[in-house]
């Protein structure tokens, strides 16, 4: 059995080479990710390392969106990925982190997934069935692009793991200990994972008890006190472990109070299960089209494709009475259906307003008024696994007793691969190269720019060597005002500064955090808007207000990418008063305070 397990492993890590295959094919020196969200993952799983070389709080800090800050546990950022990965980030740099977190998440979670289904299904063929569609799920494909927090999921199962053995019969004490610990894990690494996960748990509890019948009653009483003594032990060594963490979610400096995100706007789709996006291999184009609009058309993970459902509705009938679990799984699979339609039943382009859906009582609950509905989408993957691997195993078992052995595994195989091809995902995913300028990793200040570094990728050494070169006339811990100013929708500013090892602080950024920046013409307006093209007008009222600005920001050095664009390094040299101190890589820096 342990080679068997081994076996499992071993394909779930080859499979992971996959999707991630042209950024190892280049020696692992681009990173994985399309728009912002990999930007601001970068820049986490780079500071966790450098704030605990520096002596500074790897959890606040004013070094992104200066001079307010962030707040790493509101701003999503996954300290515990950072410390895990801290030796590969000292060692390489944070955009190998990020890619190599991107990878391990499908496996790690595969492996996860296949651990929680060996709990119900005794053959491990149908369990590494189930940990296969949990762990390289459409919900994992669909965030594996973009969400480190969200696809780095191994965590759940074990979670809701705990809390079946201990409703068992398993001794409540160290369970607790160990449900406390998975706890702390997962809040640090996503909090809205952690509080969807307690949400699942506690109905998969109410379902489990429910299911049992009256009959089962005694037995349901005696093991809830084990499963409260459990959630008790865990929820002090939790807030023991959390309590700092906690105080900077609801009140520390950087939170955020009320929604951070219109959520309305990442409902599931009623037709999600059945229409295959464009993140699906076998797709046509029509369905792409449809689908990619499903859940603002980042968040759909809720795609099964026909044959599963139809093997799911009928495996849950014929095993509904002789699998007590099935009836669990099945209904939990359902309730998690259920929220992640969100607040209102979506069908296609149409908000069937006359259906309330209970996702809408999350809207009126702090905290969870910022969680997002299509996300649940992952427990319909996790209890479709452990369904379909329970059914594949009563196939077998039933073919065993009447036919060979052979065809008691062949039948299994072939359903698997009839279930399971629609699921076939586009990889590799699509190579997306951002251009870091050479000015950030060249080891000298000879003036040539190096114009090759590759965007998310510059080596360790090289930004080592910066340090004495181009970018290391910036002062250490400074501040520095980038052109273009690093905003939610064009992050990637903020790799310029993961490139140059943190080296200065820097306003702006893509942070959950509150705003930073004061009403009217600021800096980030004017800058975006010349960003865009647009002229514009140069008034000494306007001149004074922006250096004004960058003075209460003792900005110490400003760094534009210009792009050969003239008129922008003409508005420099307006705004500040003098032509560029320094012209390298890419880069037009100006060192000083900007002149009055």
């Amino acid at each position: 059995m342990r080679r068997a397990s081994l076996i499992a492993v071993g394909v779930y890590f080859a499979l992971a080479a996959i999707p991630y295959w042209s950024y190892w094919h280049a020696g692992g020196t681009m990173m994985a990710g399309k728009g912002g969200d990999p930007a601001t993952d970068a820049w986490f799983l780079a500071w966790v390392p450098y704030a605990l070389a520096h002596g500074h709080n790897p959890l606040v800090t004013n070094w992104g969106n200066y001079p307010v800050g962030v707040n790493a546990i509101t701003g999503i950022g996954m300290p515990l990925l950072g410390l895990l990965g801290a030796p590969v980030t000292v060692l390489s740099n944070a955009f190998v982190t990020t890619t190599l977190f991107f990878t391990l998440a499908f496996p790690l979670s595969a492996i996860s997934g296949y651990v929680f289904v060996r709990q119900w299904v005794c053959w491990w063929p149908g369990a590494f069935v189930g940990g296969l569609l949990y762990g390289f799920s459409p919900y994992l494909v669909e965030h594996g692009s973009s969400h480190l927090n969200l696809v780095f999921v191994p965590l759940p199962p074990l979670i809701l793991l705990v809390l079946s053995k201990v409703a068992s019969g398993h001794h409540w004490w160290p369970w607790g200990v160990v449900l406390g610990g998975l706890g702390v894990a997962q809040f640090l690494i996503s909090p809205e994972v952690l509080a969807s996960t307690v949400i699942v748990g506690c109905a998969a509890l109410f379902v489990a008890a429910v299911a049992g019948g009256r009959s089962a009653w005694p037995m349901v009483r005696e093991r809830w006190r084990s499963v409260l003594g459990c959630v008790g032990v865990a929820a002090v060594f939790a807030g023991i472990c959390l309590a700092y963490p906690l105080w900077l979610l609801v009140a520390g400096p950087g939170h955020v109070t009320g929604a951070v995100q219109t959520t309305s706007n990442y409902r599931g789709n009623l037709l999600a299960p059945v229409v295959p996006g464009s993140d699906m291999y076998l797709r046509t184009a029509a369905s792409a089209r449809l689908a990619d609009t499903f859940s603002g058309g980042s968040e759909n993970g809720l795609y099964l494709g026909v044959p599963l459902l139809i093997i799911l509705l009928a495996g849950a009938i014929l095993l509904w009475r002789r699998r007590p679990v099935m009836r669990v799984v099945a209904v939990v699979t359902v309730v998690a259906f259920v929220l992640s339609l969100g607040s209102r039943l979506v069908v296609g382009h149409h908000v069937v307003k006359s259906v309330p859906l209970p996702e809408a009582v999350f809207n009126r609950i702090p905290l969870l008024e910022s969680t997002i509905a299509a996300r649940y989408s992952l427990y319909v993957m996790l209890g479709a696994a452990v369904m379909l691997a329970m059914i594949i195993e009563a196939v077998h078992e039933r073919l065993h007793k009447r036919l060979s052995a052979l065809v008691a595994a062949l039948v299994p195989a072939v359903l698997t691969v009839v279930v399971l091809v629609p699921l076939l995902p586009s990889w590799p995913y699509w190579l997306n190269v951002t251009q870091v300028p050479g000015y950030f990793t060249a080891g000298s200040a000879s003036g040539t720019a190096s114009g090759t570094a590759s965007g998310s990728a510059a080596s360790g050494s090289a930004s080592r060597s910066a340090a004495s070169g181009t970018v290391g006339r910036i002062p250490q811990a400074s501040v520095a005002l980038t052109f273009p100013f690093p905003l939610l929708r064009d992050a990637y500013p903020m790799l310029w500064q993961v490139a140059a090892g943190m080296r200065y602080k820097s306003p702006g950024g893509r942070f959950v955090a509150p705003l930073s920046l004061p009403v009217g013409q600021n800096v980030e307006g004017v800058f975006s808007y010349l960003s865009a093209g647009h002229h514009v007008g140069r008034s000494p009222a306007l001149r004074s207000q922006l250096t004004g600005q960058m003075r209460a920001w003792h900005v110490r050095t400003v760094l534009v990418q210009a792009r050969g664009s003239e008129p922008v390094l003409s508005f420099f040299d307006w705004l500040l008063g003098r032509p560029p101190d320094q012209t390298v890589g890419g880069i037009s820096a100006w060192y000083g305070l900007p002149a009055q």
